[in-house]
C-alpha cells in the first residue's frame, strides 16, 4: 500500500495547534493539568483561560489576556509531575508602540503573534493584513503609518520582497519601520533584506513559547536612532 505524502504545512498546523493547545493549558490553567493528560496526549482543551483578539474589519481589539508565565513540571510529594509557573522572569524594557502593522498569510503564525504581542502590549491597536497587496493598498490609504510593521515575506498577490521595495521606494512610507518575520533562515534571504532596508529579521519558531522572547527583543530595541547594523539585524532568542 503507497503511504501519500504528508504536506508539510499540515504538519506545521497541526504541531501549531497541539503546541498551542499544551502551552495555553500549562500557563493559564495549570491545576487543571495532570502527568496523565501530558503522557496520554489525549486531554481536552479543559478550562484554558487564554482569549486572543476578535478580528474585524483588519483591526484587532484585545480582550481580557493574561501575562503568560513561564511554566515547567516540578515532581510533589507524590512524584506526579505537578505544573509549575514561574512569573518572576526578567523583561526587558519595551519602546512605546501604539499601533502594529502584522501582514502575514498565515492563521496560525498570526494566532501566536497576536497572543504574544497583547501579553506584551494589552493595549496596542493591530491592523491585520493577509496578503501584500492589500498590505500596500493600507498602507497608501493611512495619514499616519503604523510605529512597526511586522511583514511576512511568502504572501499571495504581492510577496514580502517586492513590498519592502515598495515601502522603500515611496516617499510617504520610507521612514516605516519594518521587521521581517520568516520561516527560513536563510543567510543570503536575510543579506538581501538588509540591504533592501529592513529593520530586523526574525526566523518564525515552531513552538508557541518562543515567540515570546523573540517579540520582546523586537518591541525593546531602539528604532529611533541609526539603523541596526546587519549583525544585530537578525533577532535571536
Amino acid at each position: 500500500m503507497e503511504i501519500p505524502d504528508f504536506p508539510s504545512s499540515l504538519f506545521r498546523h497541526i504541531f501549531h495547534s497541539f503546541h498551542l493547545l499544551c502551552y495555553r493549558k500549562l500557563c493559564y490553567d495549570p491545576a487543571a493539568v495532570s502527568a496523565d493528560w501530558l503522557k496520554s496526549l489525549s486531554g481536552s482543551s479543559g478550562n484554558a483561560k487564554a482569549s486572543g483578539g476578535a478580528i474585524g474589519s483588519n483591526i484587532v481589539n484585545p480582550q481580557s489576556i493574561s501575562v503568560i508565565g513561564v511554566c515547567s513540571l516540578d515532581g510533589g510529594e507524590n512524584g506526579a509531575g505537578v505544573p509549575k509557573a514561574d512569573f518572576h522572569h526578567s523583561r526587558q524594557e519595551l519602546i512605546a508602540v501604539e499601533h502594529v502593522m502584522l501582514a502575514d498569510d498565515d492563521p496560525d503564525d498570526r494566532e501566536f503573534f497576536l497572543e504574544t504581542l497583547y501579553s506584551l502590549l494589552a493595549d496596542v491597536k493591530v491592523s491585520v493584513l493577509e496578503d501584500g497587496q492589500e498590505l500596500m493598498e493600507e498602507l497608501s490609504g493611512l495619514k499616519l503609518l503604523p510605529d512597526l510593521l511586522f511583514l511576512d515575506l511568502n504572501m499571495p498577490k504581492v510577496n514580502g520582497f517586492e513590498c519592502m521595495k515598495k515601502i522603500r521606494d515611496n516617499s510617504n512610507m520610507k521612514h516605516l519601520r519594518v521587521i521581517i518575520l520568516s520561516t527560513s533562515g536563510d543567510r543570503q534571504t536575510i543579506d538581501y533584506l538588509y540591504r533592501l532596508g529592513a529593520d530586523a529579521f526574525i526566523q518564525k519558531p515552531l513552538q508557541f513559547s518562543s515567540w515570546r522572547p523573540l517579540l520582546e527583543k523586537a518591541l525593546s530595541r531602539n528604532f529611533t536612532g541609526a539603523r541596526l547594523t546587519r549583525k544585530n539585524f537578525l533577532i535571536r532568542e
